[in-house]
């Protein structure tokens, strides 16, 4: 007597079963973009224009001179067109860009937009399976090399993407908060291990990590400073870094249609020298990443008898105050 699991599906369980196989196959055509076309939908009796299919098959896409396939269900109504359009939307290319070249004995012929597509394809225009990136017309601009600046140089540098262009005021990476704002007394008023420009997964499970031996828990302001001219020298990004610059001056520009909000449009950016030259020249982006800083400056005030004061007024801010000199003298602090 056969065994409950090896009987037979009865009719009914049976076409219950093939419904619920279409049911998958069919979310998984639309989660993939790709047009979904019900049987259910066309007319009974006599049909007129397109019909679809009910049935399904595996085809498998390679891309040209690659080893690389992907296999995904689809109707066997299912045109080239409409894989090309789903495919060229989940890489962002044209899909007209895209050919589908099948192979049939010793032959291989393209086929056309119309035609079911085949089992086996070849797919001529692409070079890998996954998003291609966007090719901006100009450079990244960052403006700013402190934390955040240094950081997204980081991340660019990691990805492959040296089109990019860093201005920064100083003369060395760190930015105001560090470099200017920060007295050689200054610590981190955190661990450096949550602190430190490789904290995240994007920076952390690299291969250029942060020496765990070189730096202190809570680093003064040299630490620190040293800190980020290392990581600057290990991802190789300081000569796209343009020091002793502001920029000045920013400018919208359209693109050749006249358009400021497709991606062609781009920003000039007004470069002054802070060498002393005066010199000024402008430089296209396409996109723009400004970090000013914490933005906090001393508040000057100009207390009555300053002039003839014979001691120092000094602000407790940057590396103003001659620390050395403050043993055995009277101070006061306002």
């Amino acid at each position: 007597m056969a065994s409950a699991r090896n009987r037979s599906l009865s009719p009914v369980s049976a076409l219950a079963q093939v419904h619920a196989d279409s049911r998958m196959k069919m979310a998984k055509m639309a989660s993939m973009g790709i047009h979904v076309f019900n049987p259910d939908w066309q007319h009974t009796g006599n049909p007129s224009g397109r019909q679809y299919s009910g049935t399904f098959k595996d085809i498998t896409l390679k891309v040209y001179g690659s080893d690389e396939k992907v296999t995904l269900p689809v109707q066997t109504c299912t045109k080239v067109m409409d894989v090309k359009e789903a495919l060229a939307a989940a890489l962002m290319v044209d899909p007209m860009s895209i050919d589908f070249v099948e192979k049939r004995g010793c032959s291989s012929r393209k086929q056309l937009e119309t035609e079911e597509v085949g089992r086996s394809v070849i797919v001529k225009g692409i070079e890998s399976f996954k998003p291609a990136r966007y090719r901006w017309r100009h450079p990244t601009a960052i403006i700013g090399a402190g934390y955040n600046g240094l950081k997204t140089l980081m991340l660019y540098a990691k990805s492959g993407n040296l089109d990019m262009v860093c201005f920064d005021r100083n003369d060395r990476v760190g930015g105001y908060c560090w470099i200017t704002a920060a007295n050689k007394t200054s610590k981190l008023q955190t661990e450096f291990g949550a602190f430190h420009v490789w904290w995240g997964q994007e920076l952390v499970q690299d291969n250029i990590g942060y020496p765990t031996s070189r730096w202190s828990t809570w680093p003064h302001k040299k630490e620190v400073l040293e800190h980020f001219q290392y990581a600057a020298e290990q991802y190789g990004i300081l000569p796209y870094i343009r020091f002793n610059c502001n920029v000045s001056k920013m400018d919208v520009m359209p693109d050749d249609a006249g358009s400021k909000t497709s991606l062609d449009s781009y920003y000039s950016l007004t470069v002054e020298t802070l060498d002393g030259s005066g010199n000024t020249d402008l430089v296209k982006c396409s996109t723009m990443w400004s970090y000013p800083g914490s933005m906090t400056k001393n508040r000057i005030v100009d207390y009555p008898g300053e002039e003839t004061f014979d001691g120092a007024i000094r602000y407790g801010m940057g590396d103003d105050c001659p620390y050395d000199k403050l043993a055995n003298a009277n101070i006061a602090i306002l």
